[in-house]
């Protein structure tokens, strides 16, 4: 799994180390992997909730995933949170035009937690995501909230010097097509 970089502005204490990464599977749904490996006792997790959408997840601590549209420009953000509540909005561009995504079903989460890991498995519909004729190109991040309050944010990349999952420079996972529009759900 793809190794994520901790953001240089917002170091972490309690996680050292963070892997996501995606793939489809055999029944055509999307899913998403997230690993984050530390001292899990200082990570602030959100209790577990009804599995419910949910505004504002990136707050604290959320695994992320960044769709890239086939429009130029466009893209999905997917959040997906320890408390098994999540958030999917599109933008038509950079930052612009968001509103929340009409999902077919509700994304389905599974969490486990040890005193030195943390993971994260997020499963969706494929046809929740705009799929381009070359596959999809993804952002994947996670912010860590530590006990303190402290934020930090993990992505593939950085581009900019402050924290910005949404820029595009940062959709640095690529995933081929499924092998058959007739996976797709």
């Amino acid at each position: 799994m793809p190794l994520l970089l901790c953001h240089p502005a917002t170091p972490c204490t309690a996680i050292t180390a963070v892997t996501a990464e995606a793939r489809w599977l055999p029944d055509g749904r999307l899913g998403f992997y997230y690993v984050l490996e530390g001292l899990v006792a200082q990570v602030k997790v959100p209790a577990l909730a009804q599995a419910d959408r949910a505004d504002e997840l990136w707050r604290h601590t959320c695994c992320e995933a960044f769709v890239a549209g086939p429009a130029a420009g466009a893209y999905t953000e997917f959040n997906f949170s320890p408390s098994g509540t999540w958030a999917a909005y599109q933008f038509t561009s950079y930052r612009e035009g968001m509103r929340p995504v009409a999902v077919v079903a509700d994304p389905v989460i599974d969490v486990r937690i040890t005193a030195d890991r943390i993971e994260l498995d997020a499963y969706i519909g494929s046809r929740s995501v705009p799929l381009a004729d070359d596959g999809l190109h993804l952002g994947l991040a996670v912010v860590v909230e530590e006990r303190s309050g402290t934020l930090s944010y993990w992505a593939l990349f950085h581009p900019l010097p402050r924290p910005d999952f949404h820029h595009a420079d940062g959709f640095r996972f690529a995933l081929a097509a499924p092998a058959s529009d007739r996976q797709r759900q």
